[in-house]
């Protein structure tokens, strides 16, 4: 991604959308974003956490809304480590370092470390990254064995269901079941209970924590700052401050947003 157009990027985030949500349950990315994330003085519900080296620039900022928009820990941001610790790429002149390599996970509580493998010596200008995961199956007591969850969970959903099924069934009254095998009138039912359980489901949007309006003007002022040279003192201070109040005020929106999540919940 290091000489990749603004649109390419752009494009690679909602391919990598699309690839997530084909995924299975346990999604883990690592890779090279060319991202700098930067410091954040307080941690961004469970996606960003307040451990990082440096400054965030345009891409990483673009990372963070990806990881915020499909619910993925940035496990980086979660582990506090010495600055020589963190960085993950070093310049051809070997003066300039930074941490541009992350590992993203839905499952940030099977996570237990994330360092970088500082003495391992291969042409690379990266730096391995290693992340330790535990996996504690237990078995199942029978004491403590809850009953799954229904795949139709209301009653409307319920009711839709013996409608369809009824309906489905009554076609093929007229066939002539003697004609037929076991294992044909077999399919004729499962393929019948299958269909009906999936048409009576009612698909509920996803609902997501996306940057309000107001932080994005926020963000591409203090970018636009930042590509400035020449800052005049107002600028400087203006500067300074949006790098304070861009973190908190993400912070209180993503607590609102979940507020309002519990509320829906409390009300259905």
């Amino acid at each position: 991604m290091e000489k990749s157009s603004e649109i390419e990027i752009d494009k690679f985030y909602v391919d990598l959308g699309r690839a997530k949500e084909k995924s299975t349950e346990n999604i883990i990315i690592i890779g090279d974003f060319n991202a700098k994330i930067g410091i954040s003085p307080v941690q961004i519900g469970s996606v960003i956490g307040r451990y990082g080296s440096g400054a965030s620039n345009e891409r990483g900022e673009k990372l963070k809304q990806f990881a915020i928009d499909q619910e993925l820990t940035i496990l980086n941001t979660m582990y506090k480590k010495k600055e020589n610790h963190r960085w993950t790429w070093l310049s051809p002149d070997g003066y300039t370092k930074n941490e541009i390599d992350y590992i993203l996970s839905n499952k940030k509580h099977y996570f237990t470390n994330i360092e970088v493998l500082r003495k391992l010596a291969f042409p690379s200008d990266h730096r391995l990254l290693r992340g330790t995961i535990i996996i504690n199956e237990r078995r199942k007591n029978r004491k403590k064995y809850t009953q799954p969850r229904p795949i139709l969970q209301s009653i409307r959903e319920q009711k839709r269901y013996k409608n369809i099924l009824q309906e489905k069934l009554y076609k093929h009254e007229s066939t002539d079941k003697e004609k037929l095998t076991i294992q044909q009138l077999y399919d004729i039912l499962e393929k019948s209970l299958t269909e009906s359980i999936i048409e009576s489901q009612v698909s509920k949007p996803k609902e997501t924590f996306t940057l309000s309006d107001n932080i994005k003007s926020l963000i591409s002022r203090r970018h636009t700052l930042q590509q400035k040279s020449d800052r005049t003192i107002e600028e400087k201070i203006d500067l300074k401050e949006l790098y304070r109040i861009i973190p908190r005020i993400i912070q209180d929106d993503y607590d609102n947003y979940k507020l309002k999540r519990y509320e829906k919940c409390i009300e259905h």
